[in-house]
């Protein structure tokens, strides 16, 4: 695979992979300490993340989707995550089949707030980039994430 230099010319396409093979579990171990303090499984932390991501009350199927673990799987997170109050099934005025998810943004903050300095500092970090060099940087963390 050929190199691709950056504008500095210190850079290439083997540093972007490495520094991202860095990140991704860096990110993981941060997720599952933050779990461990709060006794949350890392997989229902980041399915409580998609969820309040989310804007407004979301159905079963699209926990799934945005997961995309099984339906099974999911159903047990969200037994987990509304034992725990984090969320509450609620039935469908119109029809009974289905279920809506609605997050609860006060029993969330506590979780989030765990993250706060994190946040903090790579609010900082991206300051230190010109906002051409920001866009830069968003389309390609969007093209990752579209990349999954």
């Amino acid at each position: 695979m050929p190199r691709i230099k950056s504008r500095s010319g210190t850079g290439s396409f083997d540093d972007v992979v490495m520094s991202f093979q860095k990140l991704i579990p860096a990110l993981v171990l941060m997720n599952e300490r933050v779990g461990k303090k709060l006794s949350i499984l890392a997989v229902d932390m980041q399915t409580l993340h998609l969820i309040a991501l989310h804007e407004g009350p979301l159905t079963p199927s699209t926990v799934v989707a945005l997961t995309e673990l099984p339906a099974s799987t999911v159903t047990r997170v969200l037994d987990r995550l509304e034992a725990r109050q984090f969320i509450r099934r609620i039935a469908d005025e119109t029809d009974q089949r289905r279920t809506w998810i609605v997050k609860d943004t006060a029993r969330i903050k506590p979780v989030k707030k765990q993250f706060d300095a994190f946040a903090a500092d790579m609010r900082a970090f991206t300051a230190t980039f010109d906002p051409q060099e920001q866009d830069i940087i968003a389309r390609f963390m969007k093209g990752l994430v579209a990349l999954m």
